[in-house]
């Protein structure tokens, strides 16, 4: 989803917390996970999205209490 794109921003935001949401059940240990991020977090920002709304949207995800 470019950046550009008719989105709303709840769109986009959604977009981004339920993919990181997803790496984190799908990741079996924290590194795999952590450089998973990494990665997603680099395609967001070729894709035309800053990094303040990258960080906002990865915010509303705790990462700590996800079994």
């Amino acid at each position: 989803l470019h950046f550009n794109s008719c989105h709303s921003p709840g769109v986009i935001n959604g977009f981004i917390k339920g993919e990181a949401i997803r790496l984190l059940s799908t990741n079996s240990s924290k590194t795999t996970f952590e450089d998973s991020l990494v990665k997603f977090k680099q395609h967001l920002r070729t894709r035309g999205y800053s990094k303040t709304v990258i960080e906002r949207s990865f915010s509303a995800v705790n990462f700590d209490s996800q079994g």
